[in-house]
């Protein structure tokens, strides 16, 4: 009996002793595959903070390159930048830096419907699809003669909604923007009440109808700047932060003839002068225009359009304002990409600070994203 216990025992401590191996298999295995995570972890945050700051060191080095520009106009071989600068920013990855004249393209937050009709001609159902989100109804109690749109394209993320249809794109996304003021000399009544809305100011229908019957009448003013004079003119119930409105609106010129496009060109020309603008391109890229005077020499003699001098300054200027700049930085074989960041800038020359950002967006190529940031 004493040898069958003595068998058993041995027995039982087999069995601890296997069960005891297993258990710190387990455990070793445990915590060296929580090492490896732990270094892959590690190694993941390290490669994202290397990749942030490599995407800052290029964006800041397009907007060194853009205060570099000491000419008095821009055009597009003046936002070039070399690739060995980029290279030696981009150590063990490539990359690229792309900076675009954001503030020449067609914004449909700041201009009347009839614009976007005629801008979407071949393209209806773009046309219909922002109509449908800028005039969504807020309150159907509420009546007005005159819609105003409510609603507004606000970020390049809202933009690429509008213009898919499932997997189709319907429109080129690079030939739109959200970003920059309105212009005045472009507005009509209904625009220039949704811009008193977005600058704070509340109105009711009655309001609407009195502020857009006023301005419509005073348009033809030059106001030369002085917005305050314009506001007084047409009878609110109080005035808008000024500050933000002027943020939303300007009366200078900002549209660049070295970088808008002939079918956003076309509109901006007297209803009779209208023209395709087929051989812009080539001469944005070969001959530039240094000058509003140039411009109007290509539209007279080149083109055959009578425009006067005062409406290209209203609406022109060969000095870029708003500009975006495009960071992509992929792998070391460039197959993947790894970061892209997009920034969009505004330019004032006249000021000690020339360079302000108005957005920034950070997009990871694992789909990892970090939200917007709007200035």
């Amino acid at each position: 009996m004493m040898k069958k216990a003595g068998i058993g025992q041995q027995g039982s401590a087999l069995v601890y002793i296997f069960g005891l191996c297993l258990f710190l298999s387990a455990v070793l295995s445990f915590v060296s595959e929580k090492v490896k995570l732990n270094r892959i972890l590690i190694t993941s945050f390290e490669q994202e903070m290397i990749l942030s700051q490599m995407a800052e060191d290029l964006t800041a080095l397009a907007m060194d390159h853009l205060l570099q520009n000491t000419d008095y106009y821009d055009a597009p071989e003046h936002f070039k930048i070399s690739k060995e600068k980029i290279a030696a920013l981009a150590s063990g990855y490539q990359a690229t830096v792309e900076i675009r004249d954001e503030g020449s393209r067609f914004n449909p937050n700041n201009l009347p419907v009839a614009y976007w009709q005629a801008y979407f001609r071949h393209v209806p159902q773009v046309h219909e699809r922002i109509v449908e989100w800028c005039f969504r109804p807020v309150d159907l109690s509420v009546r007005i003669a005159t819609p105003i749109r409510n609603n507004y394209v606000l970020t390049p993320e809202e933009l690429e909604q509008l213009l898919t249809d499932g997997d189709r794109r319907l429109f080129p996304s690079s030939s739109l923007t959200v970003f920059g003021p309105a212009n005045y000399y472009l507005l009509d009544g209904e625009v220039f009440v949704s811009l008193l809305m977005r600058a704070g100011l509340k109105l009711s229908p009655l309001a609407v109808e009195t502020v857009l019957e006023g301005f419509n009448d005073q348009w033809g003013q030059f106001y030369n700047d002085h917005l305050d004079t314009l506001l007084s003119q047409l009878q609110l119930p109080e005035l808008p932060p000024l500050e933000q409105l002027e943020r939303l609106l300007t009366a200078e010129g900002s549209l660049n003839p070295n970088f808008i496009e002939p079918s956003y060109l076309r509109l901006l020309m007297p209803a009779d002068e209208q023209r395709e603008f087929s051989d812009l391109a080539v001469r944005q890229r070969e001959q530039p225009f240094t000058s509003l005077e140039m411009f109007e020499d290509y539209l007279h003699n080149s083109q055959g359009v009578t425009i006067s001098s005062v409406r290209l300054r209203h609406l022109f200027s060969v000095q870029s304002t708003v500009l975006g700049i495009k960071v992509l930085i992929a792998d070391q074989d460039g197959d993947e990409v790894l970061l892209e960041v997009n920034t969009v800038v505004e330019r004032r020359r006249a000021e000690e600070d020339p360079l302000t950002i108005i957005y920034r967006h950070k997009k990871w190529g694992t789909g990892k994203e970090v939200s917007a940031d709007d200035g």
